[in-house]
């Protein structure tokens, strides 16, 4: 999505601030929180909180075909997934 990283299509992320969960998922190269398009992890939590917030550390990813729920920010050495 950003800073190198490259999401598959259909990786799953979510999010609970405050106890409530929110959902996005990959398509075509964005991330896409409840029918928006977001070109950043970051500018997503933002849209969310209203906060300036560090996208990385608050979202978790699920890519297919891999088991689990990782935080993103665990990912950004890979680059590529």
């Amino acid at each position: 999505v950003t800073k190198g990283v490259t999401f598959p299509n259909g990786t799953e992320f979510r999010a609970t601030p405050k106890g409530k969960l929110f959902n996005g998922t990959v398509q075509s190269g964005a991330l896409v929180v409840s029918g928006t398009r977001f070109l950043s992890p970051s500018a997503a939590a933002v849209s969310i909180t209203g906060n300036s917030v560090n996208g990385w550390i608050f979202w978790e990813c699920k890519i297919p075909g891999q088991d689990g729920w990782r935080l993103i920010k665990n990912l950004r050495k890979k680059r590529s997934l």
